[in-house]
């Protein structure tokens, strides 16, 4: 099997926090990191990244329309588009 079979969302995303935001202030780590441990990685831990379809994407971010504001779906989104672009260079 192939590693990026076996990547998950979760990985992507703890990743992309341990190595994407390095040499950033403390400050503007905080907020990505919080939303992401939140919001992200609970809802799509197990995901395979490989799997990961933009329908799914869309449901989820519309469940969290419920109850999150716009710009913090935004920002959702955007750790989420970073984790996934961070995850394909090394074909993960």
């Amino acid at each position: 099997m192939l590693a990026g079979q076996t990547y998950t969302v979760r990985d992507a995303v703890k990743s992309w926090l341990a190595h994407g935001l390095t040499e950033r202030q403390e400050s503007t780590v905080i907020n990505p990191t919080i939303l992401a441990h939140t919001h992200l990685i609970p809802a799509q831990r197990a995901r395979k990244l490989a799997k990961l379809s933009a329908e799914e994407v869309d449901e989820w971010l519309a469940t969290k329309a419920r109850t999150l504001s716009t710009d913090t779906l935004h920002r959702l989104l955007s750790i989420l588009r970073q984790s996934i672009r961070r995850a394909q260079a090394p074909d993960l």
